[in-house]
């Protein structure tokens, strides 16, 4: 049985042998807390991509934020998917990323972080604040 193709919220039944003994399970299929995949359904590229980022991102609502595990900060704008331009390159970003600041300036949201990169031109320079897994880091890489 592939569990993927099972809908979230549905219950499959499992017969497992242990042994020589049989052992019936009924396990819930839930999404993952982690999945990568788990916001790419909420953007489009019309409305969410920053592409001298490279990514597609989402404002960090309360909604939003109830999906990130270990949220610490609840500002700024997450990484909801890497966008295909970009996949030929190396991104420093991951999906579930919380951009917090980009050169020291604060992200008030999707229209906040298009101001902040609109300025910067080929091989700038750009130090972004993130949060990835709990946990605050700094990426640095030029404008490609």
């Amino acid at each position: 049985m592939n569990l993927y193709n099972q809908a979230i919220g549905k219950q499959v039944r499992l017969d497992i042998l242990q042994g020589t003994e049989g052992v019936t399970l009924t396990i819930p299929i839930v999404e993952r807390s982690d999945d990568p995949e788990r916001f790419s359904d909420l953007v489009t590229p019309e409305r969410n991509l920053i592409s001298k980022l490279g990514i597609l991102g989402l404002n960090l609502k309360s909604n939003i934020a109830s999906m990130i595990p270990g949220l610490r900060n609840r500002s700024g704008v997450v990484v909801a998917a890497i966008s295909a331009e970009t996949l030929s390159r190396d991104s420093s970003f991951l999906p579930g990323d919380v951009i917090h600041a980009i050169n020291g300036e604060p992200v008030n949201g999707l229209e906040g972080l298009r101001n902040l990169v609109s300025a910067l031109t080929l091989y700038d320079s750009i130090v972004a604040q993130i949060e990835r897994r709990g946990r605050f880091e700094y990426l640095a890489f030029e404008v490609e």
